[in-house]
């Protein structure tokens, strides 16, 4: 009795003392709430305008690397050169649906050299889809100007048109909506001279990039402002086109806000104007979305609302920190007082857990909890984490049991050991492979209170173990998959079309070098070696990362392409022998047989090498296609 009332009357006097901390915060923090709230709007409107600006360069990326590939897809390339009307409807469908994984293209064309749209998918803003003009809908844009500009682009150079309105049939469109263009030049590159095929053209959809960029919880409208102190682009689209339509001139900032355009003009960097409709912060522009327009400011407004709706908001949960600092203040006058006394009566059971843990084992002392009180010197080194990144965490947020917490705890109840194989996580997230073994600090004490955990690192011996297995299972000239392995992998392409109907097909290539045996007759077999490596180092470079590569002979290789039916597998069989006729060294070819994959993967595998046999037995140099009765023979000198 005699304790308690000594440490109830120590924490009342301490909790007395430490009131004068609640008061002082409540007084400095009122007299500097409105100030506080200038700076901090400011701040927060700087932060929100670097990250629209951040934001802008992100969508750039994804719309460069976009705009990229389909211009320079080979696919369109040899549809300007050739024109060939299945092409054009591959182009069509493969656009169409590019427009729809992505709302950022308002407009995707093919124009040829005389201005004319030959190929054009629409996805207009509010479009349910999009939309594949007809030829009769195309039109002629050798008039407009991004189109003369096109003209003058180099090889490679990409170029950036507008913002200005769009037009359609030689009117503008209406309601009014800004239109900017990415282009690019489809040049097919002869030996002595270069042709241009036509350009590719991409209309942003620049309202929803705008929406997109400048998303945000409050509503904030956001400006850009171009030199001359017009709204190039804006969320408030009723102020857009200043500088084009007469009836839309005096929406002009320096006209709307003098002080705040001349403040921009004067420190363009960054700042921000207090109004008395409110606070304007702005920044300059540094996203390349619209490099092509110098001097862009982009512009942010808090109205004077949000001021006094933040006021009271500040004063009310001022009131309520007050609060709560001064009861957890007794809270924690409480604990303290409480954990000083009985720091004596703990000190020797420190005593005994420092001895305990700094012994020469990866040690973590736990509750039983499992939350970390203490880890030794050896684990720290293990995990690479610092003592204090430690304390008080869940040792299961830094390991990978094979048994659930719950489970684990019953054991640890019930026979007061655990012992077993485990993934340890360290500071910089690799996995560790240890084993773990588990035991009460105490076995003697009836309730258990502690844990003690002993990690024992056995990351080497499972990475040689890897190493083994990798050897057994590869080809060591080529470092391919070799037969054994690579029937592994055939049979379970084969249980996932049994298992799945809607699987994509796939199809089993099998090559074979042509006249093998002369090669290591006539240069001999060091330089045949060199010839497997050839072989194999074009199967890497063509093939996905997807596709499954082997070497099941001397000179015989095996390879599972996926997601193709047996006449893109053809296709591609021909560029793989076309790129391996271009070995400067010998006068190499291969003969393909190609199957597609079915639910027995020893059918497929007999098809194809019978497929083989029929290259082989129609002079070599050619693929042959499984249910495909067209053979194709590629010369050296025409490849």
């Amino acid at each position: 009795m005699k304790r308690l009332v000594r440490i109830s009357r120590n924490m009342l006097v301490l909790w007395l003392g430490l009131t004068l901390i609640p008061l002082l915060y409540y007084w400095y923090v009122s007299s500097k709430t409105q100030d506080e709230m200038y700076k901090q709007l400011q701040t927060q409107g700087l932060q929100f305008l670097s990250f629209v600006d951040e934001r802008a360069q992100v969508i750039y990326s994804e719309i460069e690397k976009t705009t990229y590939e389909i211009s320079h897809s080979s696919l369109l390339h040899d549809f300007a050169h050739s024109y060939d009307p299945r092409l054009k409807d591959y182009l069509e469908k493969q656009w169409y649906i590019a427009s729809l994984n992505s709302s950022r293209f308002d407009q995707l064309r093919f124009i040829d050299m005389r201005g004319d749209e030959v190929i054009r998918v629409d996805y207009p803003n509010g479009s349910e889809q999009p939309h594949i003009v007809t030829e009769a809908q195309l039109q002629n844009k050798a008039h407009r100007d991004y189109f003369l500009k096109s003209q003058q682009l180099k090889t490679n150079q990409t170029g950036y048109v507008g913002i200005d309105l769009e037009y359609e049939h030689g009117k503008v469109v209406l309601p009014y909506k800004p239109g900017f263009r990415i282009i690019y030049p489809l040049d097919y590159i002869h030996k002595s001279h270069t042709e241009r095929l036509g350009y590719f053209v991409a209309n942003l959809d620049v309202l929803q990039l705008i929406d997109e960029i400048t998303q945000n919880t409050q509503n904030l409208p956001v400006d850009f402002i171009d030199q001359a102190g017009f709204y190039l682009l804006s969320t408030r689209t009723d102020k857009l086109f200043g500088h084009l339509i007469n009836e839309r001139e005096h929406h002009q900032i320096g006209k709307e806000y003098p002080a705040l355009w001349k403040l921009i003009q004067s420190q363009p960097a960054a700042g921000s104007y207090l109004a008395d409709d409110g606070l304007y912060v702005y920044r300059t522009v540094q996203t390349p979305l619209f490099n092509h327009v110098s001097g862009l400011t982009l512009v942010t407004f808090y109205p004077q609302s949000l001021f006094a709706k933040g006021g009271a908001a500040r004063f009310e949960l001022l009131l309520l920190e007050v609060g709560i600092i001064w009861l957890a203040l007794g809270l924690g006058a409480g604990i303290f007082t409480m954990m000083f006394e009985t720091y004596r009566r703990s000190k020797i059971d420190h005593a005994f857990t420092n001895l305990l843990v700094e012994s020469s084992s990866a040690i973590v002392l736990t509750d039983s909890h499992f939350n970390i009180l203490r880890a030794n010197h050896r684990f720290l080194e293990l995990t690479g984490y610092h003592h204090e990144q430690l304390l008080g965490e869940q040792l299961k947020h830094l390991q990978l049991l094979p048994i659930s917490t719950r489970k684990l705890t019953k054991t640890l109840q019930a026979k007061r050991y655990w012992k077993g194989s485990i993934e340890l996580r360290n500071a910089n997230q690799d996995q560790l492979s240890c084993e773990l073994e588990i035991r009460p600090l105490d076995p003697q004490q009836t309730d258990i209170h502690y844990f003690v955990h002993s990690f024992t690192d056995i990351s080497v011996h499972r990475k040689k173990i890897a190493e083994l297995q990798t050897l057994s299972e590869c080809d060591s000239a080529t470092n391919l998959w070799n037969k054994a392995k690579f029937e592994v992998l055939l049979s379970e392409q084969a249980k996932l079309i049994s298992r799945y109907k809607n699987h994509p097909p796939s199809c089993l290539a099998i090559i074979d070098i042509d006249d093998f045996k002369s090669i290591n007759d006539s240069r001999g077999h060091a330089f045949g070696d060199q010839a497997i490596l050839f072989v194999s180092s074009k199967l890497r470079q063509i093939m996905r990362d997807s596709d499954v590569i082997g070497r099941i002979g001397g000179d015989e290789f095996a390879m599972i392409i996926q997601h193709v039916d047996a006449e893109k597998a053809q296709t591609l069989m021909r560029r793989v022998n076309q790129e391996i006729a271009r070995w400067t060294e010998y006068p190499i070819s291969i003969s393909v047989g190609i199957a597609p994959i079915t639910d027995k993967w020893r059918e497929s595998y007999e098809r194809a090498d019978n497929a083989l046999y029929h290259a082989k037995a129609s002079g070599r140099n050619c693929v042959v296609t499984h249910g495909i009765n067209n053979v194709t023979s590629i010369d050296h000198h025409s490849a």
